[in-house]
């Protein structure tokens, strides 16, 4: 039988074998209805070359993860073409057209193969997820030459992924859950704005860089650091581990970054080699342990470091290799000094104690910035040696604690000052002469200091528990233990009385401060100086004791001048007489000046009417010689109006701590030949008490108890007991 092929037919045949062959005329899609399976070998390859090709139909290829489709994918165009998200094995893009990715999530199992133009990830916000799992799965390198970079980058499943040399670039979200991540040496990753997540261990042998905006990395795992990491290439961009981080980058440029992004090391940070580099808007925070076996710590003046674990041993500082930290904050739980600690910002402390001086050790806590201070926010403090080499007139310095504080007057000759600071522990030239725990408290302010200077105000906190014994809080007052050989002096602005706030709940503190002229001086020497001045390494004392004020010139009782700390005793004061000093009487005699203020009236019951615990008449000290003595007058008319017939001047009747158990002591050696009576101070020793003159009132000097070693002259009333 013959057949005759006729136009028409020839042409439906064409058309029959174009529907076959012709696909990328006619066919655009891969269309895989259900039963229709699809089996690839290794080598297979599916040439996608559509505009919009996809895979389709009922059972479409590669929609789920059991319909991965095998060999490899190619999508092929010389003109824009659209990728289609798939579970892939492996996948290529060939010839000239931008291939954009559509909205979802590609998977690739094998590998990755970026030919011809540029990859688009960003227009449909897609996700490109690596995830063998098994061997090592390389991350094609995507970035700004080929198309912007990846868009969301996961690394996924059991297997290791490892970039390739050149510049990897993920502009949102960087995920990590699947086997431990290399960026290899050759390589730089430069991670998106958006939040990014790490659950295997990363190693970084090239540049690592976190991105800016919101953009960050927090990490479950560890990180080993043999390149480049930096932290945050802008504002807002942070970095946060659980697991240990160590930075081992021993190559040229290599190290850790903060460059603006704050680091939250949750575990330990390990500089085994390379730089750790903080600028001034960088911020780094370690829970763990902070060591350094090698390689080079910079922190500059405005950085932030800060200690936020439990117990923790506070690195040290090293010309070498680590010159000091910038702002220093520590919190949670004690912290330990490693060595000597330099600041040169701000330090802030909100946890538990610092001790730098545990054990055998005694470092030192400094900070060398003028414009720096420190910050308490709770009732602890730093636990031996802080020291200041840097200072501002009139600024108010904090040293170990909130409560200790010095404002500095003169500060262009002073190099540094210290204060070494222990709680519940003498003071450092303690001995029996100058130290009683029964009165004093029990807390080493030990000063040292290099140059001179002036002090305005000082402040020195204490706890109850330093102030056992019979401490009375509210009596305490400074002295200076200028060696362990001699007794303590007092230490004094002139003029000013010390003020207490009593330790409870909170630091008690004592403060001596003025408006006035007058200063303690930091001078040069040993010794101890004047009671306004302080030798290097002289303890801060704090005590309750009677303060032993002595009279220095001629001059009524009740006039400060005539007192060595400008301040008239009360009856928490023992009160030495070395000159001539008279009670009631306004006028000027004895060669001092004539002064108005009237006497404590000692008719008034109890402390309130004593002038002094206790007041004791003795030779000057400097000249034995000179007049010594105290006259108990009565020509001050407001103080002895007519009709009346006594006013008492007296030191405390019951109660009294005198030396020897007596509250007045008359022991001046010289026999009195002057009189008392009279205006001159020639010869003029011991007690006088002077007639009743007029019509004004009798004088009466009174006394718990009366010790006479010396010369009395009664022309009036002497009283003792109550």
């Amino acid at each position: 039988m013959r057949f005759k092929l006729t136009t028409k037919g020839i042409m439906l045949a064409a058309a029959v074998v174009g529907s076959l062959f012709g696909s990328e005329l006619l066919a655009q899609n891969f269309t895989n209805n259900s039963p229709g399976t699809y089996g690839g070998g290794p080598n297979s390859l599916i040439r996608m070359r559509g505009a919009n090709s996809i895979f389709d139909g009922t059972a479409p290829l590669g929609a789920t993860a059991p319909t991965r489709i095998a060999g490899t994918v190619e999508w092929s165009r010389a003109s824009a073409q659209n990728i289609q998200p798939r579970w892939y094995v492996n996948l290529r893009t060939e010839l000239a057209g931008v291939k954009t990715y559509s909205a979802g999530t590609t998977y690739i199992s094998g590998v990755y193969t970026t030919n011809g133009g540029n990859r688009n990830y960003t227009t449909n916000s897609t996700t490109v997820e690596y995830d063998a799992t098994t061997g090592t799965q390389l991350v094609a390198a995507e970035n700004t030459t080929n198309g912007g970079g990846y868009y969301n980058l996961n690394l996924a499943a059991a297997g290791l992924k490892e970039t390739v040399t050149g510049v990897t670039v993920v502009t949102n979200a960087f995920t990590h859950i699947g086997g431990n991540f290399t960026n290899i040496l050759g390589s730089t990753l430069n991670l998106g704005t958006a939040a990014g997540t790490s659950a295997s261990a990363i190693a970084n042998a090239g540049t690592f860089n976190l991105g800016g905006g919101s953009g960050s990395l927090t990490s479950t795992s560890t990180f080993n650091n043999t390149g480049t990491f930096n932290a945050g290439t802008a504002t807002g961009a942070f970095f946060s581990i659980t697991g240990n981080f160590t930075n081992n980058s021993s190559g040229a440029g290599g190290g850790v970054y903060g460059n603006s992004g704050p680091m939250i090391f949750n575990a330990d940070f390990t500089n085994t080699d390379g730089s750790l580099e903080l600028d001034n808007t960088d911020s780094m925070a370690v829970a763990g342990a902070f060591t350094r076996a090698a390689g080079t710590l910079t922190f500059t003046s405005g950085s932030r470091f800060g200690y936020i674990g439990a117990a923790q041993t506070l690195l040290g500082n090293n010309a070498g290799f680590f010159a000091r930290y910038g702002n220093l904050s520590l919190s949670g739980g004690a912290k330990t000094a490693g060595g000597d600690i330099n600041v040169s910002g701000m330090y802030l402390q909100v946890g538990s104690e610092t001790d730098m001086a545990s054990g055998a050790n005694d470092f030192i806590l400094s900070m060398d910035t003028a414009a720096s201070n420190a910050f308490y926010l709770a009732q602890n403090e730093v636990r031996g040696k802080f020291r200041r080499t840097a200072f501002l007139t009139n600024n108010e310095y904090r040293y170990n604690n909130a409560e200790t504080k010095i404002i500095y007057d003169n500060v262009a000759s002073l190099t540094n000052h210290q204060l070494d600071v222990r709680q519940a522990t003498a003071p450092q030239n303690a001995a029996a002469i100058n130290f009683d725990a029964a009165e004093d408290v029990n807390r080493r302010v030990f000063a040292s200091f290099a140059g001179t200077g002036t002090i305005r105000s000082l402040r020195v906190a204490y706890e109850t528990a330093d102030a056992a014994g019979t401490v009375v809080q509210a009596n305490l007052r400074f002295a200076e233990i200028f060696n362990s050989a001699n007794a303590d002096q007092k230490l004094v602005i002139i003029g000013e009385q010390p003020v207490v706030t009593p330790a409870g709940a909170s630091f008690g503190h004592v403060t001596m401060s003025t408006a006035g002229a007058n200063r303690i001086s930091l001078i040069a020497g040993t010794g101890g100086g004047t009671l306004a001045e302080m030798t290097n390494n002289s303890d801060i004392l704090m005590t309750s004791a009677p303060n032993i004020i002595i009279s220095v010139i001629n001059g009524r009782w009740s006039n400060p001048a005539t007192w060595d700390i400008g301040i008239v005793p009360t009856a928490l004061d023992d009160a030495e007489v070395q000159t001539v000093v008279w009670t009631g009487i306004d006028q000027a005699i004895f060669g001092g000046a004539a002064w108005p203020n009237d006497e404590i009236n000692g008719s008034t019951a109890g402390d309130a009417g004593a002038a002094a615990n206790s007041i004791s008449i003795v030779n000057n000290a400097n000249n034995p010689a000179l007049p010594s003595a105290l006259v108990i007058g009565n020509q001050d008319p407001d103080m002895f109006p007519t009709g009346s017939t006594e006013r008492s001047f007296r030191s405390r009747l019951s109660g009294a701590t005198g030396p020897n158990g007596a509250s007045v002591r008359v022991l001046t050696t010289t026999a009195n030949s002057g009189d008392g009576e009279g205006t001159s101070a020639t010869g003029l020793f011991g007690l006088w008490v002077r007639g009743k003159s007029g019509a004004l009132l009798t004088p009466s000097f009174g006394a718990g108890t009366l010790l006479n070693a010396g010369s009395i002259t009664n022309n009036g009333v002497i009283e003792i007991g109550e």
